[in-house]
């Protein structure tokens, strides 16, 4: 079973150190793993197949995982059974016997399984669901609709400037709904927004970032896309060109880049879009980028009209604020139904 390993792949079997293996799509990541974990179970007599941790990040990976060292395990049973070390074939056939007893899955079924296990401790009923997909997303889209009209209701000229400043009331709570996603990060995101104000000159230093991230990260593979794409319309012809003259230019703004004035443009065709007309979308990696996703994920054109130290300190504040209401609306929700998303499942685990 190992024979055919080159040396780095058996240097990858030593579980006594901890180890990053990377490769690329099929090179064997998978199968390397699955001869680590049947290593463990080979060379340690201490070590039981229950104590294995095999984390995944997709089912689909789990599931694959489960089957190949299960292959394995039978593939050592047979090879075994004309072995003279009695101890280490019973050791092998008992972890297969027993493989339904595995901790293979992915990151937050584990951390499913352990809050389940342990409900006391996290100060949580047991019984709890997993909501993911479109029904996470339904619950949240509701509790920042229900945070947003109680705003509205209460003091809405705290909700005003934000309206004005993402354009309208949508992409406001879009705006939320990306900070509110995780809310780890959106405590993060609190912490660091006191210690950057409390920095002078910290404005324009963390502004000129945020367009280069956008730049480098976005619309440059974003323009590479386009340029390679066979079928081209006249939609894609005018959103290309208006790429490429921001491109040749960006050395004028060098902090920069000319990308607040290029997104005040890009929104400008997103409201004049036409309904259901491609998003002219290109895949970057694991991304996947279309001048749409950009002005719902974005708005640096925000600093055209406004001083950045303004927006900071007053929009920031109120747009924090405005999600921590969003926030414990969603957090409520979920009270409500006894569920919890993966991000919860993270946190209670921690």
């Amino acid at each position: 079973m190992f024979e055919n390993l080159t040396l780095q792949q058996f240097c990858a079997l030593d579980y006594h150190r901890n180890m990053v293996v990377t490769a690329g799509p099929g090179a064997g990541k998978t199968r390397i793993l699955s001869h680590r974990f049947c290593f463990m179970l080979l060379t340690d007599g201490s070590v039981s197949l229950p104590q294995i941790l095999t984390l995944t990040f997709t089912d689909k990976a789990a599931e694959e995982m489960k089957s190949r060292i299960y292959s394995m395990l039978s593939e050592l049973e047979e090879e075994l059974k004309t072995h003279s070390d009695n101890i280490l074939r019973e050791r092998i056939s008992r972890a297969r016997e027993k493989f339904h007893k595995n901790r293979i899955s992915t990151i937050h079924s584990f951390c499913a399984r352990l809050l389940r296990e342990h409900p006391v401790e996290a100060g949580i009923d047991p019984g709890f669901t997993v909501i993911q997909g479109a029904r996470q997303r339904n619950v949240m889209e509701k509790a920042i609709e229900e945070g947003i009209s109680s705003i509205w209701q209460d003091c809405k000229d705290s909700l005003l400037p934000l309206l004005q400043a993402f354009g309208n009331r949508r992409n406001t709570m879009r705006a939320i709904q990306n900070l509110i996603e995780h809310p780890l990060t959106f405590e993060r995101v609190c912490k660091t927004r006191e210690r950057l104000i409390n920095t002078p000159g910290w404005e324009k230093q963390v502004f000129a970032e945020y367009c280069n991230h956008i730049a480098d990260q976005y619309l440059i593979p974003y323009i590479n896309g386009l340029r390679h794409k066979d079928k081209k319309t006249d939609a894609h012809e005018e959103l290309l060109s208006l790429l490429e003259e921001w491109h040749a230019n960006t050395g004028q703004d060098p902090d920069c880049k000319g990308v607040p004035g290029l997104f005040r443009k890009l929104r400008d065709m997103v409201h004049n879009r036409q309904a259901y007309s491609p998003s002219l979308s290109v895949d970057s990696g694991l991304r996947r980028i279309s001048y749409v996703n950009l002005t719902t994920e974005f708005y640096p054109d925000i600093f055209i009209n406004d001083q950045p130290d303004l927006i900071f300190e007053k929009q920031l504040g109120l747009f924090l604020s405005a999600a921590r209401v969003c926030l414990n609306r969603y957090q409520q929700a979920k009270q409500d139904i006894n569920a919890h998303d993966f991000s919860d499942l993270e946190a209670l685990s921690n």
